[in-house]
C-alpha cells in the first residue's frame, strides 16, 4: 500500500502527464483536420465547402472544448475526448474515404474505419480514459490523508 504522500505525488504526476498528452493529442488532431479538412476545401477548384469538412470542424471543436474543460473538470473533459473518439471512428466508418485517414502501405488490407480509429480515435480514447482515472487517484489520496 502506498503512503499518502507518495499517492499524492503519483496523482499530481499523472494529472500533469495526462494534461501534456492531451495537449499533444489536441494539437495533432487539430493539425490533422486542418491539413486534410480545410486543405481539401482550399485546393478544391471551385472553392465550395463540402459535407466532408463538417465532421472535422465538429470534432475539432469537441476536442478543443474537452481540452479546455479538462483543466477544471477532468471528468467532463475525459467524456468529451471519449465522445470525440467514438465520433471519429463512426465518421470514418460512414465516410470510408481517404480524406479522413491517411493511407498506409498496407492500406488496401486495413478498412478505413479501423485506420481512422487507430490514427485518430485511439489517442483520443486513451486521453479520455486517463482524464477519468486521474480524479479517482486524487480522491484516493485525499481519503487516505484523512485517516
Amino acid at each position: 500500500m502506498m503512503t499518502t504522500t507518495s499517492l499524492h505525488k503519483v496523482s499530481t504526476t499523472m494529472r500533469w502527464i495526462t494534461r501534456v498528452i492531451a495537449l499533444i493529442v489536441t494539437v495533432l488532431f487539430l493539425f490533422w483536420y486542418t491539413i486534410f479538412g480545410v486543405g481539401s476545401v482550399v485546393t478544391d477548384l471551385h472553392g465550395t465547402i463540402t459535407a466532408d469538412i463538417i465532421p472535422g470542424v465538429a470534432f475539432g471543436i469537441l476536442v478543443l472544448t474537452g481540452y479546455i474543460l479538462s483543466w477544471w473538470r477532468e471528468r467532463i473533459g475525459g467524456i468529451l475526448f471519449i465522445l470525440a473518439s467514438f465520433g471519429v471512428t463512426v465518421a470514418a466508418f460512414v465516410n470510408q474515404s481517404q480524406h479522413l485517414v491517411a493511407g498506409w502501405s498496407l492500406s488496401q488490407y486495413i478498412p478505413s474505419f479501423i485506420r481512422g480509429f487507430l490514427q485518430l480515435g485511439f489517442p483520443l480514447l486513451i486521453t479520455g480514459i486517463l482524464f477519468l482515472v486521474v480524479p479517482r487517484l486524487s480522491k484516493m489520496a485525499s481519503s487516505q490523508s484523512r485517516f
